[in-house]
């Protein structure tokens, strides 16, 4: 059994973001096992307690047919978006993934999607911020215009770190010492604990 020296919320990301990307790369997907992962992330995130507690009633496989959503070929770009302007460039495939994402699920009775399905993309592609209520109180608190639509939320975010170049150059100086982490995934963080 292997221990982790430091235990917490953000290995989570750490591991399952990572077999994503492995299995991206390595092109061997086993749909059990990255399911598994997903739930775990999703649990030590808040989404079988808080957001979305109806995942509280489902077996991990209840995202084994997400799997092969998630690892179409036509979402692999996603994968990569590591600055703002990659972000630019595929804003409009990370809105044709969270359509599959959320169709999936409300499909299945699950609400406030939204949450869910930018956590699910933050975990698996480190796209995007996972849209939860502690990120949406930030983006209040720093006076950047919100939306509960998705793709007005992306929108509005390129925006605001567009004409924030500080908030942009802090993020990239956070990536040089986080290395295995993405530009969305420090913004996340940020956002998440800000006070």
């Amino acid at each position: 059994m292997v221990f982790y020296k430091f235990s917490n919320r953000s290995m989570s990301w750490d591991i399952c973001h990572g077999e994503f990307l492995t299995a991206k790369k390595s092109g061997t997907i086993n749909k059990r096992e990255l399911a598994l992962h997903l739930m775990g992330f999703l649990g030590s995130w808040g989404m079988y307690c808080r957001q979305a507690p109806l995942l509280l009633n489902h077996h991990y496989l209840v995202h084994e047919d997400l799997i092969d959503i998630l690892m179409n070929k036509k979402y692999d770009p996603l994968f990569g978006v590591n600055n703002l302007v990659d972000f630019k460039n595929n804003i409009t495939l990370m809105y044709d993934a969270y359509d599959d994402i959320s169709n999936y699920y409300k499909a299945l009775g699950v609400s406030r999607v939204i949450t869910l399905s930018s956590k699910i993309m933050l975990g698996v592609y480190g796209c995007v911020p996972a849209f939860d209520n502690k990120v949406n109180n930030a983006l209040a608190i720093l006076q950047c215009k919100n939306s509960t639509v998705f793709k007005t939320k992306l929108k509005l975010l390129n925006n605001y770190i567009s004409n924030n170049p500080e908030l942009d150059k802090f993020i990239k100086s956070e990536l040089k010492k986080h290395p295995d982490y993405t530009y969305m995934r420090i913004l996340d963080d940020f956002l998440w604990n800000y006070k």
